[in-house]
């Protein structure tokens, strides 16, 4: 069996040492979301579940309206709106960046002209 010389020894000790830290921002912030969809939307309700979510808003021209879902523990439904038929974008406000990203699902969505559109197709984008 060889020993690890000097040099080796202490690259397998920096590799150990960086494996246990945790990267990235810490604490409370803002996860970044957008709605990919094929149509020009004007609204989407969103099912958000994940713990550590604080609340929610809009980005852009985008208002945001949120509330827990009673009676199941983690899950909120979000209403999304953009005036402009635009992009829609918001963010999910979370009480620590580094636990898991919450999971978000579109459950409606409305053209700008307020008619509903099919679900094929519309994801949600999250930048974490």
């Amino acid at each position: 069996m060889r020993r690890l010389s000097g040099p080796r020894w202490t690259a397998l000790l920096a590799l150990i040492a960086l494996a246990g830290c945790e990267f990235g921002p810490k604490g409370p912030g803002v996860i970044n979301g957008t709605i990919i969809s094929p149509f020009n939307l004007g609204a989407v309700v969103l099912e958000v579940e994940g713990t550590g979510v604080r609340g929610f808003v809009g980005n852009g021209d985008t208002q945001a309206y949120g509330s827990v879902v009673p009676g199941v523990g983690g899950r909120h439904r979000v209403v999304l709106v953009s005036r402009s038929g635009s992009s829609i974008q918001f963010g999910i406000e979370v009480e620590d960046l580094r636990a898991e990203t919450p999971i978000a699902i579109v459950v409606f969505a409305a053209g700008a002209d307020n008619i509903p559109k099919l679900l094929a197709g519309t994801l949600v984008e999250l930048e974490h």
